[in-house]
């Protein structure tokens, strides 16, 4: 590597050091660079905690990261040899599958509270919320659009500085197996005795027979998953519309006669343009709620600013406090109620029939009058 002064043209050779001869460690340096600014390694990478110990486990996870589809990524850093790293960050796997999603957001606050700056916040925060800077990263309104840490998704990233022949082996029959296994190799370039350059490239995995590319490898093995994952529940989805939609008919509420299924959710009109009462039946969770979703983002917040002055009054009908969703960066915003419950059981169908039916009633009673008075405001606006 080369140091080019541009206006001298003078051109400087930059040595390279290993990190022992630098007397840089793993924890206070390599760990703490990657944490700051997990690019180095991957795009798309949120970091939620560093050194940690794992629940009713000795091991101790050097990095621990999300990527955009959800999935646990363990990282595992070593100053000089990849020996043994690929162990380890193997069993660190094994040990984080059973994490939750409660878990998985209590580890990443604890992370932004002890660690704001390498987590990328500029000044502290008093109510940190791992849950909103989660759904942010995934580019989602809610957690329920996306499972966590869903069953077989782990991914292993190793950093060292030197990767062993044996270890590229290992990472490939990994990879192939559905568990993608990056290596990465990292050099130090010192400059002067306050900087370095460090870079770190991605390696190739390797066979007798072919030739791997890392990323592409990882992304087949992410959406065999994913489809297998998910194939299976919503494929489920059009049996229990029968059993909700004979729960309606059973209960007082009619308004629900023409819902339509779309995906997992169920649609149905409030009576004022753009606004929908849905219900969500996802996986781990069964939802009602109001969805202003109308055309311009202007008039969903208007109206969702009115009905928020009455939040007192709805709440006092529904007899439950509401979520209040005005999701500044997005067209709609919504109003909803939700539980936990496993649907992937067929067991609990009748059950999450009831609820939905009960909630549902419940939330169109509360808002149908205050929703139909924002409309009448709004036609009184303009913007």
């Amino acid at each position: 590597m080369y140091l080019i002064n541009q206006k001298s043209a003078q051109i400087d050779h930059i040595n390279t050091r290993t990190a022992t001869e630098m007397g840089l460690l793993e924890r206070n340096s390599i760990q703490k660079w990657i944490a700051k600014q997990p690019d180095i390694l991957a795009k798309g990478l949120l970091i939620i905690q560093k050194e940690f110990r794992l629940p009713n486990t000795r091991s101790k996870v050097d990095l621990l990261a999300l990527d955009k589809n959800g999935h646990l990524v363990i990282i595992k850093t070593k100053r000089d040899s990849s020996r043994l790293a690929i162990g380890q960050a193997v069993e660190y796997a094994a040990c984080c599958e059973a994490l939750t999603q409660e878990q998985i957001i209590d580890f990443f606050e604890k992370y932004l509270i002890r660690n704001q700056t390498e987590a990328g916040l500029d000044h502290e925060y008093d109510n940190i919320d791992g849950r909103s800077l989660i759904c942010k990263f995934l580019n989602i309104i809610h957690l329920s659009e996306r499972e966590l840490n869903p069953a077989n998704s782990q991914r292993l990233i190793i950093v060292a500085e030197t990767i062993r022949p044996e270890d590229t082996n290992t990472a490939h029959w990994l990879s192939k197996r559905g568990i993608p296994t990056e290596l990465h190799s990292y050099t130090l370039h010192p400059i002067d005795s306050e900087q370095l350059i460090f870079t770190c490239n991605p390696i190739g995995l390797t066979s007798d027979n072919n030739r791997l590319s890392t990323n592409n490898n990882i992304e087949d093995a992410e959406k065999n998953r994913t489809k297998e994952i998910n194939t299976h529940f919503y494929n489920m989805v059009p049996e229990y519309r029968k059993i909700i939609s004979e729960a309606f008919r059973n209960s007082s509420c009619c308004f629900y006669d023409n819902s339509r299924l779309t995906s997992d959710s169920f649609h149905a009109r409030s009576g004022v343009s753009g606004c929908l009462y849905k219900l969500i039946f996802n996986k781990y969770e069964l939802r009602v709620a109001l969805c202003l979703s109308r055309g311009s983002m202007v008039e969903n917040k208007f109206l969702f600013n009115f009905l928020y002055e009455k939040r007192d009054e709805i709440e006092k009908t529904f007899n439950y406090p509401l979520e209040w969703l005005r999701l500044e960066n997005h067209k709609q915003s919504n109003i909803q109620f939700s539980t936990h419950m496993m649907n992937s059981d067929k067991e609990n169908w009748n059950q999450a029939a009831k609820w939905h039916v009960k909630y549902m009633t419940k939330l169109e009673k509360a808002i149908e009058t205050p929703l139909k008075n924002g409309e009448v405001a709004l036609k009184q606006v303009n913007f």
